[in-house]
C-alpha cells in the first residue's frame, strides 16, 4: 500500500507540471477532492426537506442542524393533542353522571324505606354509581396520558 502511495504521488505532480506548461492552463489548476469521511444523513421519518442549514463546503461539528425536514403534518398532530389535553369536559361530564348516579342511589334508598324499592333496584343503582366513579377515573388517566 505504501508503495502505491509514492508511485501516484510523482505522476499527480508530472500532471500537474505538464499542465501548467501549457499557456492555456497557466491561469489556474483544476483538481478534485475527496471527503475526510462519507456521512450518511438520516431523519426519523421520511419526507421531504423543507429547509437546507449550511452551505456547501462549511465545516460543521458534531450536533450542528444541517436540514430541516417538512414537518407540517406533525406541528398539525401536536396541536391537536394539546387541545385534546387541555379539554376536560369528558372529566365535567362524567362528573355530572356520577353526581346524578349518586342522587339517584338516595332516591332509590328512600324509596325502599318507603316500600317503594326493591333491594334488587338499589344494588343497581349503587353498581351504576361505581361504574360512574370508574368512568370519572378512566377520564382522568385519559387526560393526563
Amino acid at each position: 500500500m505504501k508503495l502505491l502511495r509514492y508511485v501516484t504521488l510523482p505522476l499527480c505532480v508530472l500532471v500537474i507540471f505538464v499542465g501548467l506548461s501549457s499557456p492555456a492552463r497557466a491561469a489556474g489548476v483544476e483538481a478534485i477532492t475527496k471527503p475526510s469521511a462519507d456521512i450518511l444523513l438520516s431523519f426519523v421519518r421520511g419526507g421531504r426537506v423543507s429547509e437546507i442549514l449550511v452551505k456547501e463546503g462549511v465545516r460543521v461539528k458534531q450536533g450542528h442542524v444541517l436540514a430541516r425536514q417538512e414537518d407540517l403534518a406533525e406541528r398539525i398532530q401536536l396541536r391537536q393533542l394539546q387541545e385534546k389535553a387541555d379539554d376536560n369536559t369528558r372529566i365535567k361530564m362524567v362528573e355530572v353522571e356520577l353526581a346524578q348516579k349518586k342522587e339517584d342511589l338516595k332516591r332509590m334508598e328512600w324509596a325502599k324505606q318507603e316500600g317503594a324499592a326493591t333491594e334488587w333496584e338499589i344494588e343497581h343503582a349503587r353498581l351504576e354509581v361505581e361504574t360512574a366513579e370508574l368512568s370519572r377515573r378512566m377520564a382522568e388517566f385519559e387526560r393526563n396520558q
